[in-house]
């Protein structure tokens, strides 16, 4: 059985950390995008991102930093400036280089294979980090046909569509198939809906459990407890 399930991992706060702002809420600060208030220079900064804009950056492929900036200020009626170009540049920079792996990441996910187990990712991401992470901080552990990015896809979970494709891509079923992540909003909830066996990690043991946590789902607070699946 063990050799038969996989497990596929979320990126962000399940196997690497990194900035404390949603670099993403950062952009949409950067290019002045309120969806509350889209004509008022006044407006505060918002404090949440934008779900149309967070789904937006997460599925957009573009080359370089210029030519995503370009496409989101057109999606958005937004007018491009100069300083929009220098203050995303330097996010981008920021973000690659606060990016870290947890201590139980790489002795897991090297166990995990020691058992022959097939692992995987499924991760919002846009393009920027993607080569630092997976170069850098995770080399050579995930098949390239197993990374699936929301930016590849056009797809971010929780939506069907990007779990379609990385059981497609794994060739197994849904149901032989762990998703272990943070999110319960996109990690936890896309993979009920799938039929996988949902995994949610708890690192801050200090936020509660919702009362109406789904009985199928396992709460860990390590990725080393994976090893006794």
């Amino acid at each position: 059985m063990k050799a038969r399930n996989m497990f596929f991992f979320d990126l962000w706060f399940t196997l690497i950390g990194g900035l404390t702002t949603d670099p993403i809420l950062s952009l949409q600060r950067i290019v002045g995008y309120n969806p509350n208030d889209p004509d008022s220079d006044r407006c505060e900064p918002p404090t949440k991102v934008d779900p149309v804009f967070l789904n937006f950056c997460s599925t957009l492929w573009a080359e370089d930093e210029r030519t995503f900036l370009q496409s989101v200020t057109r999606q958005f009626g937004i007018e491009l400036t100069d300083k929009m170009h220098a203050d995303f540049a330097e996010l981008t920079k920021a973000e690659k280089k606060a990016v870290y792996l947890f201590d139980d990441s790489l002795p897991t996910l090297a166990a995990l294979r020691a058992q022959s187990r097939k692992i995987g990712v499924i991760s919002n991401l846009w393009p920027f980090c993607t080569k630092r992470i997976f170069g850098a901080l995770l080399p050579n552990l995930f098949q390239p046909q197993l990374q699936i990015l929301s930016y590849q896809v056009g797809a971010a979970k929780p939506d069907q569509v990007i779990f379609e494709d990385a059981i497609t891509r794994a060739g197994v079923e849904a149901c032989d198939c762990y998703m272990v992540g943070d999110s319960l909003a996109t990690d936890i909830k896309g993979a009920l809906a799938m039929g996988m066996k949902p995994v949610l990690i708890k690192r801050n043991h200090a936020t509660p459990l919702p009362a109406d946590l789904d009985p199928k789902v396992t709460v860990i607070g390590s990725l080393s407890e994976l090893l006794d699946f």
